[in-house]
């Protein structure tokens, strides 16, 4: 049942519903409308079905301890109280596996989102690997420039260019930077 319900939030998290605030005024509540109207109403059915299961199975147990602890029942207080005790661990064991599972699930190298993040990393070392090289063939074409030879060199500069990583944005703004630092150093060639 716990399991039910974890699956439920995650769904929840995962798919959040907008919701927006209406002028009291404007906004006439009617009984078909009473909760909003949360996923197309599937929401409102989907908590009513587990706050009937719920209602059920403590409704359930608690006539079955009714009936055992009645006049004619076969248990007396000491032992209700230690069922109910046991059945209390039982429910923080759950809860506590059910928070050890939500950790796991958002956990950045092993969760539901580790593919984004391990993406991410991927495309930041990418750069870091590939602003190196370009940075130290930069550096080697300056190095070794000879005043004969500026024809060869500027050929060379205009050889040197960012190679997209699969990220837009990053690819877009080093692009943008070593064209820029390009065109400086082709300006100062002349």
């Amino acid at each position: 049942m716990k399991n039910i319900l974890i699956i439920f939030f995650v769904f929840l998290i995962l798919f959040p519903h907008k919701i927006v605030a209406e002028e009291p005024s404007s906004y006439k509540q009617t009984e078909n409308d009473k909760y909003g109207d949360f996923l197309g109403g599937i929401g409102d059915r989907i908590f009513s079905i587990f706050g009937d299961l719920i209602e059920n199975d403590q409704k359930q147990r608690q006539n079955i301890i009714d009936k055992l602890a009645g006049k004619d029942g076969e248990l007396d207080n000491q032992e209700i109280r230690e069922f109910l005790k046991t059945e209390s661990e039982i429910s923080m064991e759950q809860d506590e596996q059910a928070l050890d599972q939500l950790k796991k699930m958002y956990d950045p190298e092993n969760g539901i989102y580790s593919g984004i993040y391990k993406l991410q990393k991927r495309y930041e070392r990418k750069k870091h690997q590939q602003v190196e090289k370009l940075d130290a063939e930069i550096r080697s074409i300056i190095d070794n420039l000879d005043a004969n030879k500026i024809k060869k060199t500027r050929l060379k500069l205009m050889m040197v260019n960012w190679v997209p990583i699969g990220d837009t944005s990053i690819d877009n703004e080093m692009s943008n930077h070593y064209d820029n630092i390009i065109k400086d150093l082709l300006d100062n060639l002349s």
